[in-house]
């Protein structure tokens, strides 16, 4: 072999090694970088989505907080004399047993003073209602009467219970809160459900807004709402004394949360792994348990919400081992759900490796190239010198 073909040779094996080095460097690079921003792009989208989720949720806070703020200080100043009267005026025995609120603050009543009372059922369990029991009735009844028709245009519920009695503005229910009203027995207790469990310093030390779990996933969409009930304890120098709290309908909520327009999978799922909602879950008249549990095992979601959960934030994009792809999440703090929208994998890393491929063709020709070049040039020069 000649030396000017030994030259070509190690040229073409140099530029050669070149360019499968490069492919090699930068093909995991640009990959990397693909997936990055596309992890990117999906965190911004669901920022945008979440936004525009948190609305109603904010707004219940808001409501209940003001209620907190309203019944903290009628329950500190109101002189014991007037919460007396106001607790005979607006408790009254009743023929079935306990005291309960009157028709007329349902019907519509306007005092004297004009105020106008409307709207409102209240029932009052148990025989003892001491002067602190009083103090928290007359203070509850009074910040719901108040502020239950200023949230109308919002919620059209509002209410404050405890264990063993419940002050409720709500003049939209079909069944005028005849329960409590008057059908409810003397020795009725709300202490067995969920929504008292979940407000209790044991259950809620640090006295967040908590909701229930969805009513039973079995009915029809046509004739029954989808509803949780959201909670805000009430507590005064360490004292839990009951929540301000209201039930939402939320079939609405979840279909518009779930009907993304970008085409991407998205569901609500509850902390805990259940779903909440789905759009296969709106598409007949019907949801049944059945149907929730398809829906949960097509979506592998126990290994994701373990993921979401062990990712600590409130809101992130991580990578779905289900689809290979990458799933964002934001967390709806009040009921404890989470918003997921799933993206699959960015387009065929093929394309990362391609471009890679052929920067590195690219540098390996220069770089023989230059390797068959500058032998000749230098030759040249030396002969050049010396001839001088």
């Amino acid at each position: 072999m000649t030396s000017s073909s030994s030259r070509i040779a190690g040229a073409v094996l140099a530029g050669a090694a070149a360019a499968i080095a490069i492919t090699l460097l930068l093909g995991p690079l640009l990959n990397g970088a693909n997936r990055v921003e596309q992890s990117a792009a999906l965190a911004d989208y669901m920022a945008e989505r979440a936004e525009a989720q948190y609305g109603l949720f904010d707004a219940l806070i808001t409501s209940h907080q003001a209620g907190v703020a309203h019944f903290t200080r009628l329950h500190t100043e109101m002189d014991q004399v007037q919460i007396d009267t106001l607790f005979e005026r607006w408790f009254p025995h009743h023929p079935a047993g306990a005291r309960r609120g009157s028709d007329p603050y349902f019907d519509g009543f306007v005092a004297a003073d004009g105020t106008l009372t409307y709207g409102m059922g209240a029932f009052l369990g148990g025989p003892d209602h001491d002067a602190a029991a009083r103090r928290v009735s007359v203070a509850g009844f009074e910040t719901v009467r108040s502020l239950g028709p200023a949230f109308r245009s919002q919620f059209d519920n509002f209410y404050f219970n405890d264990d063993r009695r419940l002050m409720i503005f709500a003049p939209e229910r079909p069944d005028r809160l005849a329960f409590y009203r008057h059908k409810a027995p003397a020795s009725f207790s709300f202490a067995r459900h969920d929504f008292v469990r979940i407000v209790q310093p044991a259950a809620n030390p640090l006295g967040r807004t908590a909701c229930t779990a969805l009513t039973d996933l079995l009915y029809a969409q046509d004739q029954r709402a989808l509803t949780i009930g959201c909670h805000t304890p009430v507590r005064i120098n360490g004292r839990h004394l009951g929540a301000f709290g209201t039930t939402l309908p939320v079939a609405g909520f979840l279909r518009d949360a779930v009907d993304d327009p970008s085409g991407r999978e998205s569901f609500v799922v509850s902390r805990e792994g259940r779903v909440v909602g789905h759009p296969a879950l709106f598409e007949g008249g019907v949801i049944t348990d059945e149907d929730v549990a398809e829906v949960a095992r097509s979506l592998n979601l126990e290994e994701l919400v373990s993921a979401i959960v062990a990712n600590g934030r409130t809101h992130g994009v991580i990578p779905d081992i289900a689809s290979g792809g990458l799933a964002a999440f934001a967390k709806l703090e009040a009921p404890g759900w989470y918003l997921v929208i799933r993206e699959p994998a960015a387009p065929s890393p093929w394309r990362a490796w391609s471009l890679a491929v052929l920067i590195g063709l690219l540098a390996g020709a220069l770089v023989g190239f230059q390797l068959m070049v500058l032998p000749r040039r230098a030759a040249a020069f030396r002969t050049a010198t010396s001839r001088v």
